[in-house]
């Protein structure tokens, strides 16, 4: 049996360094941080948290039963230790007794007529276990359901087979929640860093009335911040939760999050240091390289793809999807500028060290139309739409001449470019044919990444191979060894069955102004964590 603070999981994160706000101290000495965010969040409801602003949030103001520290190690979170089984199949936590909810006065007053007077402020292991139950009920729509996969009996409620209940999650006694596997997963731990895997008090809940996580009334948090405020147009502030307890404290007192997609704008700011940091592109990095006020750290961690539906006619056929792959050639599309380059896998590049690149299906003009003729012997093509960027229209008018040349004119396809947020809204809700789309990832594991593919979703981007989760959940044991050639497999899985085409590689970069210490992220460069952030400025 392993006692947690004996033995950490050590996984690849980056410590960074954020400045002030205001670039200079507080009269009263307080550390307040800003950053800015992409998105105005819609819900703080942890197990549907899906924008990034969202996420953002869920990992600084709600605490799960383990984090993650600054270097880079699995560290106690509400639970003060846990034990695994022998078998690997059974998780046992200690829930820290002296943990809590922080009940603002907010929801105290906006709930008085429902919530409890006595309303018990502890949190407990029932708070898992309702927590865990919701996010696997198919009505949840939890965005990370696939992390839970590797519970008991998770696989049959997502099917409705079964009942949430019948989840392998138990509460012991109020402080001891214990778990059951279906099988061993590698990642455990990690996946329980994840927003979906937060407590949810139930009382609490019902009591918001189908509205939790929508205002600042029905929201209560159990991490080192707590939300102070939710302004009209989704700026948020967090303050420092005085009831927290872990097996660190909070150092920063306020921390401010603005909404703001305009990363040109972003990168002047932090340079003057009114943004302590902020997420940039690649183009608005290239012009920052030599400033000595920030540092850059680079993840390239998009990946964009021809993706197809393969949720309605005619790319749910195989054949219609491997017939348009095989009359691409990805390298007569030209790069845009400040891109890495062609994509040479189906998973970010910041997935794939150590892993072999798959074999691409070749540009062949033969085997494309084989395998069109094969396709419309079940499903006709009269015509579709390519949903892309504004700026990639030009680059990608002669790919769609190519595909009515080889094909001939029997149909037709037209280009529909977008802004980016209205093609990332179209592909989520499963609007479209095909679209050269940003592929990203909330993951730093590639099998978080590819078990995302293996469940039926709504954006119409999932394998249908029957045997592709079963070999999916396999390399989450990780038991068998040859881990690096099993994820290759896998993702060689994904081009043959093409799912998606990939065809270019971008990165993006944090800008930091170098005033400040002690932010760090994971898995994503979204995902900062200011729970240790200090300033260099507010002590001098």
């Amino acid at each position: 049996m392993l006692e947690l603070k004996r033995l950490a999981a050590v996984f690849m994160i980056s410590v960074l360094v954020i400045s002030l706000f205001s670039g200079c101290s507080l009269p009263n000495k307080e550390l307040a941080l800003s950053f800015p965010m992409p998105d105005a969040p819609k819900s703080l409801d942890p197990q549907i948290a899906s924008q990034k602003s969202e996420r953002l949030f869920v990992r600084n103001c709600f605490e799960g039963l383990v984090t993650v520290d600054s270097d880079g190690n699995i560290i106690p979170g509400a639970a003060e230790s846990y034990t695994v089984s022998d078998d690997s199949l059974v998780y046992t936590f200690k829930i820290r007794e002296d943990a809590r909810w922080y009940l603002t006065n907010t929801a105290r007053e906006g709930l008085a007529q429902i919530l409890p007077a006595d309303f018990d402020t502890r949190v407990t292991a029932h708070d898992f276990v309702f927590a865990f139950r919701r996010a696997v009920q198919p009505q949840t729509a939890c965005p990370d359901s696939e992390l839970f996969l590797s519970i008991k009996n998770a696989d049959k409620i997502f099917k409705g087979e079964l009942d949430s209940s019948e989840l392998g999650v138990e509460a012991l006694s109020d402080y001891e929640l214990r778990i059951i596997l279906s099988h061993p997963e590698r990642n455990f731990l990690i996946n329980l860093t994840n927003p979906a895997f937060a407590p949810c008090n139930e009382v609490f809940f019902n009591a918001c009335g189908g509205r939790y996580g929508l205002a600042l009334k029905y929201i209560i948090c159990n991490g080192p911040f707590i939300l102070f405020r939710w302004n009209t147009g989704g700026s948020l502030r967090l303050d420092r939760n005085s009831v927290y307890k872990g097996e660190r404290s909070a150092v920063p007192d306020i921390i401010r999050l603005y909404i703001n997609a305009d990363t040109a704008s972003i990168a002047e700011k932090v340079h003057d240091g009114d943004y302590g940091a902020g997420i940039i592109s690649s183009a608005d990095a290239a012009s920052l390289m030599s400033d000595k006020k920030l540092s850059l750290t680079e993840r390239t961690d998009i990946l964009w793809a021809f993706v197809f539906n393969s949720g309605r006619e005619p790319f749910s056929f195989k054949d219609m999807r491997q017939a348009f792959v095989a009359a691409t050639n990805i390298s007569e599309l030209s790069v845009p500028e400040h891109f890495k380059g062609h994509a040479l896998s189906p998973a970010p590049e910041s997935l794939t060290q150590g892993i072999k690149n798959p074999s691409l299906i070749a540009f062949d003009e033969e085997a494309a139309r084989s395998r069109f003729k094969n396709a419309q012997s079940g499903a006709e093509l009269t015509g579709f739409s390519v949903l892309c960027l504004k700026e990639h229209e030009e680059i990608l008018k002669p790919q769609l001449q190519q595909w009515q040349k080889i094909f001939g004119i029997n149909f037709s396809v037209s280009l529909l470019p977008l802004e980016l947020s209205e093609l990332k809204t179209r592909v989520e809700a499963g609007n479209y044919d095909v679209a050269l789309y940003p592929v990203q990832t909330d993951s730093a594991d590639i099998v978080s990444y590819l078990r995302g593919f293996s469940i039926e979703r709504q954006d119409g981007i999932y394998c249908t191979e029957p045997s592709y989760r079963q070999a999916v959940e396999a390399l989450a044991t990780g038991r068998d060894g040859g881990f690096e050639e099993k994820a290759a497999e896998l993702l060689q899985t994904l081009v043959d069955e093409a799912v998606l085409s990939p065809v270019f590689s971008q990165s993006r970069f944090l800008a930091i102004n170098k005033s400040v210490r002690g932010i760090y992220f994971y898995p994503s460069i979204d995902d900062l964590y200011f729970i240790s952030a200090t300033n260099k400025k507010t002590k001098e």
